[in-house]
């Protein structure tokens, strides 16, 4: 019998031996947990950089997207780049360039940059109950489609309202300098350089020649860039949405990716001074 328990104490004693070669130290433990931050570390950035191309991509699909419905509209109506504000019912009625592109289109999801998907909290000053964008979040604005009905328009890109084929309406009427500048027409002479749509804030701008960057990054639902009143227009685009640039579709159809101070040199309207000299601030180049 001694002989018995004497064994099974061996035994024992040898099974507990093992547990505790196997079981690790708390040195040890924070050794590995040391280590496994240490990975992580260098691991973020990296996986950070694939989660924004991988953003950036679906963001480049999506505008590829629009611009086949620009070329959509264009072979309807005589190669007419389509309006980014059509009015009716004697400008009661305000229809947006991406209502009036709803049946060349399928997919409700083209209408955000995967970087932008969320709807912004802060509301404008309009008579509506609308919410402004920015470089991480999407703008929404109550409107009508043409027949009138009452719908939520929603997005992250804006267009080029000097793109558009030039129509007399209440903010251009006939003769108005500004109609005089606007494109219009997808024949037009190095479309690739005439930006249509592209990442914005609103959902849609009137690029200007005297437009200027703002001295420093305005922070998100600060509106307008830079100070009260109306803000310049091109500074619509002027966002750090893609880290430091923003994603473009053009006359020609192609998409570009564009750093911010970029936004200077396109034709955005006739007279469109591409060479002029601008001093950029660091936020926009850092």
């Amino acid at each position: 019998m001694n002989v018995q328990i004497s064994v099974k104490k061996e035994l024992e004693m040898q099974r507990k031996a093992k547990m505790q070669k196997r079981a690790f130290t708390l040195i040890e433990l924070l050794v590995v947990i040391a280590i496994i931050a240490l990975l992580l570390s260098v691991l973020m950035p990296s996986l950070r950089k694939a989660r924004e191309q991988a953003r950036q991509a679906v963001c480049t699909s999506h505008l590829h997207s629009w611009g086949v419905s620009f070329g959509l509209y264009g072979n309807d109506w005589d190669q007419k780049v389509c309006p980014a504000l059509a009015y009716f019912n004697n400008n009661t009625v305000i229809v947006s360039w991406d209502q009036n592109l709803d049946k060349y289109y399928g997919d409700e999801k083209i209408r955000f940059c995967a970087s932008a998907k969320k709807i912004g909290t802060i509301q404008g000053t309009l008579p509506v109950d609308h919410r402004w964008g920015w470089k991480n979040v999407a703008w929404q604005i109550p409107t009508t489609d043409i027949k009138g009905t009452k719908e939520i328009v929603q997005g992250s890109y804006g267009m080029n309202i000097f793109a558009d084929y030039p129509s007399p309406n209440v903010w251009e009427p006939a003769g108005s300098e500004w109609l005089a500048m606007h494109w219009g027409m997808l024949t037009e002479k190095n479309g690739r350089e005439i930006p249509i749509l592209g990442d914005c804030m609103w959902r849609e701008g009137f690029p200007l020649n005297t437009d200027t960057p703002p001295s420093s990054e305005p922070r998100e639902g600060i509106w307008p860039p830079g100070g009260s009143g109306q803000p310049e227009q091109l500074n619509r685009w002027n966002i750090r949405r893609h880290t430091k640039s923003v994603d473009l579709v053009f006359y020609d159809g192609s998409v570009r990716h564009l750093l911010l101070p970029e936004l200077w040199t396109l034709r955005w309207c006739k007279g469109f001074d591409t060479n002029k000299t601008i001093t950029f601030p660091a936020w926009m180049t850092k």
